[in-house]
């Protein structure tokens, strides 16, 4: 399968057919749209990026930087696996293609935390009859702890190598089975130091989940990650969605909201996690610290 994999020139027209059909689409990103893709019985995961209403150098050096650091993070268990890439070009546009392994039976951290058997009714209101019904969340806190250290390791494995992923949330976080993997690498850049912070022409991330520094200054880092892992985190422990998301100050409100709740339950996750959200970025912690913390908590659940 892998020599396959490595070899396949996908037939661009295709994909190109049926691109815009939603029964093939596996997810859109900021840099694109991912697509099923089968070929002599083998699935494959292809994103497509198309450069419409993009300059065309702008266009190419994203590509280049993209497959770069996709290149260099290839063997890496925590991170979607990436083949290879193929362009295309046609008079109105530029396809390029992205050739990844397909996950079967996945969905991202966002819809795994909001299935229906993590949240039970509330028993009073039901004898009590109560319109409106409140749910307990329930994913159980061995699980929440498995899958935060597979996150937190992927982090410090892309940390070391140099690379700051830029949009950590929980829609770029894959379940499959009982593997966590982290994907769209689309707006990461290489870094150098842990605390420098490197100015960007334009915001990365997502809002909600986004550091204050790159919000309000356009600057971005590894402390930038940890404060979008901290924001991810909150979200998995309490399993509360971000829903007045329309700037910074009252999507935090909403963060630092859940968090309270986190805190009055357990001390010890709530500390880590407010200091992974403080608004100065020098005071968050490094990846290794959390990642020791989170490793000790799973010992110990054992």
């Amino acid at each position: 399968m892998e020599s396959f994999i490595k070899n396949t020139k996908i037939p661009f027209r295709k994909l190109y057919n049926f691109y815009p059909n939603d029964e093939y689409l596996l997810g859109k990103g900021a840099s694109g749209s991912v697509y099923r893709y089968t070929e002599n019985n083998v699935t494959l995961a292809v994103k497509m990026i198309d450069s419409s209403g993009m300059d065309e150098g702008d266009f190419y050096e994203d590509i280049l930087w993209q497959t770069i650091i996709m290149d260099s993070l290839k063997g890496l268990n925590g991170i979607g696996p990436f083949h290879s890439y193929d362009i295309y070009k046609n008079d109105y546009s530029t396809f390029v293609l992205f050739i990844m392994d397909f996950l079967p039976n996945s969905r991202d951290l966002y819809e795994y935390i909001n299935e229906d058997h993590f949240w039970s009714r509330n028993l009073m209101d039901d004898l009590k009859k109560e319109d409106n019904i409140s749910l307990s969340y329930t994913l159980p806190y061995s699980k929440k702890v498995s899958i935060a250290v597979s996150l937190i390791q992927s982090l410090y494995e892309i940390h070391e190598r140099g690379v700051i992923h830029a949009d950590i949330k929980t829609g770029n976080i894959i379940i499959n089975e009982e593997e966590v993997k982290l994907i769209d690498f689309g707006a990461s850049i290489f870094t150098g130091e842990d605390d420098i912070l490197t100015y960007t022409d334009w915001k990365h991330g997502t809002l909600g989940y986004r550091a204050p520094e790159e919000e309000y200054h356009n600057l971005l880092g590894k402390p930038s990650d940890i404060y979008s892992l901290g924001v991810t985190l909150i979200e998995l422990w309490s399993g509360s969605i971000w829903i007045d998301a329309c700037d910074f100050k009252k999507t935090r409100n909403e963060v630092l909201r859940s968090l309270r709740m986190i805190e009055k339950k357990d001390i010890i996750i709530g500390n880590i996690l407010r200091k992974c959200i403080d608004l100065n970025s020098k005071r968050r912690p490094k990846i290794n610290k959390i990642l020791t913390l989170f490793k000790s908590l799973k010992k110990n659940n054992h």
